[in-house]
């Protein structure tokens, strides 16, 4: 027989992770391996959340990509006892189809264990193959007897509740705005455009140059800044990273976005920003949360973008979570019902 390190090249880091013998705790499975800092960010808080409300409780991380190369073993290695977490954001549905299919192996596989998705956007789209996903989600959601799906977008929570046979479903925010705001006292210049280049954008590049146009004639200068890595990192340094663009965005006057971190790293960093909606209306969905600080804007169809960055020009201040504290206690509870 191969030597298991050769089998599996992760089996190490997985021994590190999570050993053959331990405590009973809680599993965070499926934080990020990619580049995309908004989901480090989420992952950032998560870890931040679990240590502030179990400190007592042994948190055992499982990135998504050494899950999915290692289930079966990790399998071995759960007991009932157990709690599972699957990281929060944006990926439930059928646009991001192999962390759907992360999550559906989750809940197949540990059929007694209580099964918590941290707050996420699901969004399948109206097409055959969207059509087809959403069947086989549903059926294998569905299964799990001990399933708690939160949903940080109304859409999605009345969308789940609408077309899913699960009474336990619940309306949380998203993980990020867990963080507490620093104190940035950096000086502010220049405009951060942070525009989406995949899937789920909806700008086009006719609009784009618009905003460019109107940012120009006020006088400011134009900076494209993505929160979307291009180099390679080890997901242990995606707090770090995360860290290092809140600097760079609380150095701006102002952030023009259509993605929903971009929006959410501007509220944390106390930035004025102007957001666009992306294809599955999170951004707009996960806004409401947050529509009362007023350096924020999410704009509508009838509305005008010059007008809009004049509104939160200047009101950027540090950022206050202090009014959804009970949501993340009530998802607090979520978990807590599991230990008692």
């Amino acid at each position: 027989m191969k030597d298991a390190n050769i089998v599996f090249p992760r089996y190490e880091e997985l021994n590190s992770l999570l050993p053959e013998k331990r405590n009973p705790g809680i599993l965070l499975i499926g934080t990020p391996e990619h580049w995309n800092l908004g989901d480090h960010a989420i992952a950032m808080a998560e870890r931040m959340f679990l240590k502030d409300m179990f400190p007592e409780k042994n948190v055992y991380e499982i990135p998504g990509r050494l899950f999915e190369a290692m289930h079966s073993v990790i399998q071995n290695r759960v007991s009932t006892e157990d709690v599972i977490v699957i990281t929060g954001g944006g990926f439930l549905g059928s646009l991001w189809i192999r962390e759907e299919n992360l999550v559906r192996t989750v809940i197949q596989e540990y059929p007694q264990n209580k099964v918590v998705i941290f707050p996420q956007t699901i969004f399948f789209e109206d097409t055959e193959q969207g059509n087809i996903e959403f069947g086989v989600s549903k059926k294998i959601y569905e299964k799990h007897n001990d399933l708690h799906l939160c949903l940080r977008d109304y859409k999605s929570y009345k969308f789940v509740k609408q077309n899913f046979n699960i009474t336990t479903i619940h309306y949380f925010p998203d993980m990020v705005l867990y963080l507490q705001g620093n104190n940035y006292e950096e000086e502010r210049r220049g405009v951060i455009c942070c525009f989406r280049t995949d899937k789920e954008r909806v700008l086009s590049e006719k609009k784009k140059e618009e905003i460019y146009k109107i940012v120009e004639k006020k006088g400011m200068e134009a900076r494209n800044l993505s929160t979307v890595l291009t180099e390679r990192f080890h997901y242990s340094e995606g707090e770090q990273y995360c860290k290092e663009k809140f600097v760079e965005f609380s150095r701006a006057e102002l952030v023009i976005t259509d993605r929903l971190h971009g929006m959410i790293f501007a509220a944390i960093t106390g930035t004025p920003c102007v957001a666009f909606d992306n294809c599955s209306g999170k951004v707009s969905g996960v806004y409401e949360w947050i529509k009362n600080i007023p350096y924020l804007k999410v704009m509508k169809e009838d509305m005008d973008v010059e007008s809009m960055i004049e509104e939160v020009q200047g009101k950027g201040k540090r950022y206050d979570n202090s009014q959804l504290m009970k949501y993340f206690h009530g998802l607090e509870k979520v978990l807590t019902k599991s230990f008692m």
